[in-house]
C-alpha cells in the first residue's frame, strides 16, 4: 500500500519538480541551439578545407610536392605523414582531381 504524503509536502515537491522542469526546458533549448551552431561551424570548416585543398593542389602543381612548406600541409585534409624508409618521417600530398579553376577565392 502507498504511503500517504502530507498535503504541504506533496505541494512543495510538485513545485520543485515544476521548477526543475522549467530549468531543464531552458537548458535543452540552449543545448539544441549550440548543436545547431556547432553543426554550422563544422559545415563552414569543411567547405573552407575543401577550398584550401584545391588552392594547395594548384600551388603544388606550380612548385612541386617536395617544395610545399610543411606549414601549408598542416591544414590540408589530403596531406599524409608516414614513416618511410630509414625510419624517417615523410610527407605526401595527393590532392583529389578537381577542376583547376575552382578554389580561386
Amino acid at each position: 500500500m502507498n504511503e500517504v504524503i502530507e498535503f504541504p509536502l506533496k505541494r512543495t515537491l510538485e513545485r520543485k519538480l515544476h521548477d526543475q522542469m522549467e530549468v531543464l526546458d531552458i537548458l535543452y533549448d540552449e543545448l539544441n541551439a549550440q548543436h545547431v551552431m556547432l553543426n554550422d561551424l563544422e559545415l563552414n570548416a569543411n567547405n573552407i578545407e575543401k577550398n584550401y585543398n584545391k588552392l594547395l593542389a594548384k600551388y603544388a602543381r606550380m612548385v612541386g610536392v617536395d617544395s610545399i612548406p610543411i606549414g601549408f600541409l598542416q591544414y590540408s585534409t589530403e596531406a599524409r605523414i608516414y614513416l618511410g624508409e630509414n625510419n624517417q618521417f615523410e610527407v605526401s600530398f595527393d590532392p583529389e582531381d578537381e577542376d583547376e579553376d575552382e578554389g580561386e577565392n
